[in-house]
């Protein structure tokens, strides 16, 4: 996986380093109810039974190298990127 190259929010969580971990942004709290540091499985089955999030959505990673914070950007209404995930390796 490169980054910044778009796939499902699902298959992103799922190729994580298993060593990588991550917490709900703010706004993905909200949606989520959690936000606390977890595994990529764990982010997982939270998603799978959300109602509010989908493991469908589009998504992308940005790692330090970027001029955006490290994270996982879903798309949001209108297109444009919303952090939804912070990471710590």
């Amino acid at each position: 996986m490169s980054q910044g190259t778009v796939i499902t929010l699902g298959t992103l969580l799922r190729q994580l380093p298993v060593s990588t971990r991550v917490r709900p942004t703010e706004a993905l709290y909200l949606l989520l109810g959690q936000h606390d540091w977890m595994s990529n499985e764990q982010a997982r089955a939270l998603i799978a039974h959300s109602r509010n999030v989908d493991l469908d959505w589009d998504a992308y990673l940005v790692d330090e190298d970027q001029a955006k914070p490290c994270g996982i950007y879903v798309f949001g209404p209108g297109g444009q990127a919303h952090r939804a995930f912070e990471l710590s390796q």
